[in-house]
């Protein structure tokens, strides 16, 4: 049995925060708590209105292959391997999220949700975005015609052995989740 023991120690007392940046689609701040009589500061990056996400490790039923993206990501400059994702908008649930995103970014048609993982967290010393990982079903043609302006996704369809193939190759540049699924499919 796990157990999970909370606080058991004297740990962080009182936390403030000061919002040191308000921008469009971030906000950062400067986070002041204290333990053991000794004031610490860190720095942390919040989105705007919504911190919660979904990623979509889409399985093509009909081509027996599974849907993965190589998305510019201005960040690190370069493509990056992985699958489909993008924030819960506000006043919308998980399933529609799943199925909104899996549509603008391969148009492909959501058959079936098979599970959806608990929220977890990207990046917990940086930010508090929190993504849920979902494993589905999916048919129909792969297109980039519902593509946001701002996106530049490539969708490809990949079989297992592709998969391993993808993974060999030392110059490309994986998303850590992405790269995790991969391993064990």
């Amino acid at each position: 049995m796990i157990c999970y023991i909370k606080n058991k120690r004297k740990g962080i007392k009182s936390m403030e925060s000061e919002k040191v940046y308000n921008g469009k689609f971030l906000d950062i701040f400067i986070d002041t708590h204290y333990k053991d009589d000794k004031i610490l500061k860190w720095e942390r990056c919040s989105r705007k209105n919504n911190t919660k996400a979904v990623m979509i490790v889409p399985y093509h039923i009909s081509k027996e292959k599974y849907l993965m993206i190589q998305e510019f990501r201005i960040p690190i400059r370069d493509y990056e391997i992985g699958f489909p994702a993008g924030l819960i908008e506000e006043n919308e649930n998980i399933e529609d999220a799943i199925n909104r995103e899996l549509k603008e970014e391969t148009g492909l048609n959501l058959v079936s949700i098979k599970e959806i993982s608990p929220f977890t967290y990207s990046s917990s010393g940086m930010t508090d975005e929190a993504v849920a990982i979902a494993f589905v079903d999916v048919d129909g043609e792969v297109s980039d015609k519902f593509l946001e302006p701002s996106e530049d996704i490539i969708p490809m369809l990949v079989s297992k052995n592709e998969i391993e193939k993808l993974m060999k190759q030392p110059d490309l540049k994986w998303g850590s989740k992405a790269w995790l699924i991969c391993k064990d499919i």
